[in-house]
C-alpha cells in the first residue's frame, strides 16, 4: 500500500492521430471535376480540334457555374465575370 501511496501519475502525453481529413482535398475535388470534364465531353462526342459546338456549351455551362460560385463569395468580381 505504501508503494501505491508514493507512486506519481503519469504525465499526460497527448498522441497524434493519423487520420484522414473528413472532406477531400481540393487536388482530389480538382482531379474528380476533371475526369468528370471528361467523361461528358467523350459521352456526348464533343471533337478535340476545331469549332466544336458540343464543347462550347459544355465549357459554357461549366464557367457559368464557376461564376455563380464566385459570385456567392465575392459579388463584386462575379459581377465583372458575368460580363466576359
Amino acid at each position: 500500500a505504501a508503494a501505491s501511496a508514493t507512486r506519481r501519475p503519469k504525465a499526460y502525453v497527448p498522441r497524434t492521430l493519423n487520420t484522414a481529413p473528413l472532406t477531400p482535398s481540393p487536388r482530389v475535388h480538382a482531379v474528380a471535376l476533371m475526369e468528370q470534364l471528361a467523361r461528358e465531353m467523350s459521352d456526348r462526342q464533343a471533337r478535340h480540334a476545331g469549332i466544336c459546338p458540343v464543347r462550347a456549351q459544355i465549357y459554357k455551362r461549366v464557367f457559368d457555374e464557376l461564376v455563380g460560385v464566385i459570385r456567392a463569395d465575392e459579388p463584386r468580381r462575379g459581377g465583372v465575370l458575368e460580363r466576359v
